[in-house]
């Protein structure tokens, strides 16, 4: 069993526990060791079923291997927590993946530290870059592209050959249309459908998804 902690410790941290617990049952893999805080001010707090383990600190200093998966759901946050603790060898950021998500995995490359969660559904000829959220229920469909410090949140939908590049969130139960483009730090907000490539950064609502300034100067009091 390989030791493992938890950077978090709020709602999405307790389900990559859940997650860590249901790879385990298929097949022992993981020693969870807790979550980690920014701060010493939480240290032997339980939350759930585990405690808050160590601190941001003492996880750089560690000198023990360490495999890290990162639960924050703010694209921004992903990459500077990953580029703080990836300054420190002992740690690695392994791809965990539930058992119940289907993907024809000789077709589908992965960087490292990818978290994918239950019933995520991958066809075939897909690449994703590193430490991407994918929630529960997401279709990720044939030749789709994912940059890096994406968060897929449960029940969105990429068509064929959609190309996300890093940092972009797309909220739940939001749609990309085939063979679009999405540009770094978008926000696609929940229910949208993309119907056109998204070459900026901005928050997009709606159906067809548009940028939201735009939008609310065309409706009246629109909302996402």
């Amino acid at each position: 069993m390989k030791d493992i902690a938890i950077v978090g410790h709020g709602g999405l941290a307790r389900e990559i526990a859940f997650l860590i617990g249901e790879i385990n049952r298929a097949t022992p893999t993981w020693n969870l060791l807790g979550y980690i805080a920014s701060d010493a001010g939480s240290l032997s707090r339980t939350v759930g079923r585990h405690v808050v383990w160590g601190t941001d600190e003492s996880l750089l200093k560690s000198t023990k291997e360490t495999a890290v998966a990162i639960a924050i759901g703010q694209p921004s946050r992903l990459r500077s927590l990953h580029e703080r603790f990836r300054q420190n060898p002992k740690l690695s950021f392994p791809n965990l993946i539930h058992p119940s998500v289907t993907g024809d995995w000789e077709r589908i490359a992965m960087d490292s530290g990818n978290i994918v969660l239950n019933n995520a559904s991958f066809t075939t000829d897909i690449k994703l870059g590193a430490l991407n959220i994918i929630n529960p229920g997401v279709t990720i469909a044939h030749d789709c592209v994912l940059g890096s410090y994406n968060l897929i949140n449960p029940g969105a939908s990429l068509s064929g050959e959609v190309v996300l590049a890093d940092e972009i969130l797309v909220g739940t139960g939001a749609r990309v249309l085939q063979q679009l483009h999405v540009c770094s730090r978008a926000v696609i907000g929940a229910g949208a459908v993309v119907t056109r490539s998204i070459k900026k950064p901005g928050v997009y609502i709606g159906i067809p998804a548009r940028e939201r300034n735009a939008a609310h100067s065309e409706t009246d009091g629109e909302r996402q």
